[in-house]
């Protein structure tokens, strides 16, 4: 029998133009997934629209994303099991931005502007003079975070150096305590006109309630934060050599317990460090010359984000991938 129309195809047609085989076609014939446009009686013969090649190159799409057909099915029946698909998305877009990464080369200091997403976070503040001792107690953090039950499974942990109290810039506070051991120190920040400015950390009281202060100090800003030092001092000498950092494990927005922090989304500058972890501070070094030079405002401390590290790559230190960030102020010229 002659095709009914020059706009319809034939399932072999389909088949070769596609990719697809004939089977598969028929599959999603018989799940609902498509219905061809004609369907001849006599010889069997179904036609399909331009309209069913493009539906059967979606299921194809969502199948390569790790969806079976059943929930596929779904998706076309319920737009509620939307949510699942964009996380399916996201995931991908992570996949492709580590690929990406990947191809990055030692010493590479080339600085990118991105955003760094809004989290609430397990933290945990501690003082070591080495990479060596900071990575032991950045894994007791997560350990930490784990045992809370909030900690979630698919975002990056990081650090935050956390500068001298004599440095100043303006941040968005929130700081939440154990329910058990409530404080005074939710503080939120503003700035001289009171106007909130674009924040690095963010803290909200448990009643909301919010309150001005003027706190530039660390131990004030992270005061509810977990503090451990493992120093070993002989004498002044090794002061400068002291690394104060925060170790940041991302967890459930409902987390209300001891070390939660709460960080604002953020506009950044960053640079991609391939190397080992005791480079990292030359990468520091860099971006603090880079918004010097461009009088560009510094609105929080900066973070390491440990993208490929130990449980990538081993003992091989040389393709550890970390996001060395700095939060600015918006709007900046780059």
């Amino acid at each position: 029998m002659k095709k009914q129309s020059e706009n319809l195809f034939k399932i072999g047609e389909i088949s070769k133009t596609l990719g697809v085989t004939r089977k598969a076609i028929l599959l999603y014939e018989e799940m609902g997934l498509i219905t061809p446009a004609f369907k001849d009686n006599e010889s069997g013969y179904r036609y399909y629209t331009a309209d069913n090649m493009t539906q059967i190159r979606s299921i194809r799409s969502l199948q390569k994303l790790g969806l079976s057909l059943n929930e596929i099915k779904e998706y076309y029946s319920d737009t509620s099991n939307i949510e699942r698909l964009m996380e399916f998305r996201k995931t991908l877009d992570q996949n492709i931005q580590m690929l990406q990464l990947c191809s990055i080369k030692a010493g590479d200091s080339t600085i990118h502007r991105i955003y760094l997403s809004h989290q609430v976070c397990y933290c945990h503040r501690y003082q070591c003079l080495d990479t060596v001792k900071a990575a032991d107690l950045l894994r007791d953090t997560y350990i930490a975070a784990v045992k809370t039950g909030y900690m979630l499974m698919d975002s990056k942990i990081f650090t935050v150096r956390i500068t001298d109290s004599n440095e100043k810039y303006s941040s968005n506070i929130i700081h939440t305590t154990d329910i058990s051991e409530k404080d005074s120190s939710d503080i939120i920040h503003t700035t001289d006109t009171g106007e909130k400015d674009s924040s690095d950390i963010i803290h909200t009281t448990d009643t909301g309630e919010k309150v001005s202060s003027d706190i530039t100090d660390a131990d004030n800003i992270y005061a509810n934060v977990p503090f451990t030092s493992k120093l070993e001092i002989v004498n002044n000498d090794t002061s400068d050599s002291i690394l104060n950092l925060m170790g940041c494990i991302p967890v459930r927005a409902d987390y209300n317990g001891p070390g939660r922090v709460e960080f604002a989304e953020t506009q950044a500058l960053c640079i991609y460090h391939r190397g080992p972890y005791d480079k990292i501070a030359e990468v520091i070094q860099i971006l603090t010359k880079y918004i010097k030079e461009h009088h560009i405002k510094k609105m929080g401390d900066f973070r390491s984000t440990y993208l490929q590290g130990p449980p990538n790559c081993g003992a091989n230190s040389a393709d550890y991938i970390t996001q060395v960030a700095v939060p600015v102020e918006f709007p900046i010229e780059f």
